[in-house]
């Protein structure tokens, strides 16, 4: 029986979910497609990494794990009892003769179909497992295989049921339709997740109020590969799967944004220490901070001491009080060498909030108006704790 005449999902584009129908995974690997040779002749002629990328959107693929409804792990509809590996040069920089590959995993028995990918440049194979419902433990041990056997690193992607394969038909691609079905398998040990911010309604308001400003300003946060790895392992590690939802949104105004993509990488990561702080760090870094959730500057000034007495009368300079806070007006009877400047008059606004224990702090909002304002205008902010309430002393 040939392990390879099985059926499996064909779609027009990878950035396409909805399945074009299925295609019998033999003939696929086997017979070359005269309508897409070219695409795939333009993809391996690309000159750089961002033209290869643009290219390969262009290739039909297929999902080699099975039959699908929808290109995501919820819409399998059969398994096809192959598992997909991927070896790319750039995971394996120290392996000597990296065109030899297919020549070294022809001699394993485990191998039904070793080729060369889109690219050109890289390697993919299929290996027959024993039982599909084991998926996750088979290409655990079958990455542990080839670590320990031959030294590969394996693409983690490809661990995803609903990966996606471009087209990529090779001429000298290696077919062992009587591959020996690969039997081990290793228990995944199950992930505690931290409940933190579901246990906590206040730490919610906040994670939903950053969404809600990335989606009402459209901002990308998600930077290169590293940084969008880390928004999602920094919301996985707090929420557990109930986060992916939230990590779609943020995804969705990246340029390169898959929603298939995605899914399939968040719920591939694995909790850590990050914590939603990594999130909030990285999005004040792109202007994204709730005015509900920003920090007050509070006031630590000392008493200043009396002012010296002069001839003046005394209320010739009026005060207003405010609790707290003791404001002192600039009169019109200064010397006119201590005029202001024309422009950039730092004028501030008082703010009082109650702070966490109670008590009643001083917030400070400073504006700079760009032209000069009529007198009178503030001169001096002083501490006065014995004022309740605002007065005019005069």
């Amino acid at each position: 029986m040939n392990i390879l005449h099985r059926q499996v999902t064909r779609f027009t584009a990878v950035t396409n979910t909805t399945p074009q129908g299925t295609v019998n995974l033999f003939d696929y690997l086997t017979q070359p497609d005269s309508s897409i040779t070219p695409l795939l002749q333009r993809v391996r002629e690309s000159k750089s990494p961002e033209e290869l990328k643009a290219n390969k959107k262009l290739l039909p693929c297929i999902t080699p794990h099975g039959t699908f409804r929808q290109r995501n792990d919820s819409g399998l509809i059969a398994h096809s009892g192959l598992i997909q590996i991927d070896m790319d040069r750039k995971d394996n920089p120290d392996i000597p003769n990296w065109e030899s590959i297919p020549d070294i995993l022809k001699l394993d028995q485990h191998i039904a179909y070793v080729g060369k990918s889109a690219s050109g440049s890289s390697f993919w194979g299929l290996i027959p497992i024993e039982d599909p419902d084991s998926h996750s433990g088979h290409w655990e041990a079958i990455q542990e295989h080839f670590r320990i056997q031959y030294g590969i690193t394996l693409d983690p992607c490809t661990k995803a049921l609903s990966h996606a394969r471009f087209y990529a038909y090779d001429p000298d691609g290696y077919v062992n339709p009587d591959a020996v079905t690969f039997t081990k398998r290793i228990k995944a040990e199950p992930v505690q997740h931290r409940t933190q911010v579901r246990t906590d309604l206040r730490d919610m308001d906040k994670f939903n109020a950053y969404i809600r400003d990335i989606c009402d300003t459209k901002t990308d946060i998600t930077g290169g590969l590293k940084q969008w790895m880390k928004v999602g392992t920094a919301i996985k590690s707090e929420l557990g799967p109930s986060g992916e939802d939230a990590f779609i949104d943020i995804c969705q105004f990246s340029p390169t944004f898959s929603e298939a993509e995605c899914r399939r990488t968040y719920r591939t990561l694995k909790p850590q220490k990050l914590t939603l702080g990594t999130f909030y760090f990285i999005c004040r870094k792109y202007g994204i901070e709730p005015e509900e959730y920003r920090p007050r500057r509070r006031i630590h000034r000392p008493r200043r001491p009396d002012p010296a007495p002069t001839s003046q009368k005394e209320d010739a300079s009026p005060m207003w009080t405010v609790t707290g806070i003791q404001i002192a007006r600039w009169m019109d009877e200064r010397p006119e060498e201590s005029q202001p400047e024309d422009r950039g008059i730092p004028v501030c606004e008082l703010i009082q909030e109650p702070d966490s224990d109670g008590s009643i702090i001083h917030v400070v909002e400073e504006h700079n108006y760009s032209q000069p304002l009529p007198s009178p205008i503030y001169r001096d902010w002083e501490t006065d704790r014995k004022s309740t309430r605002l007065n005019s002393s005069h």
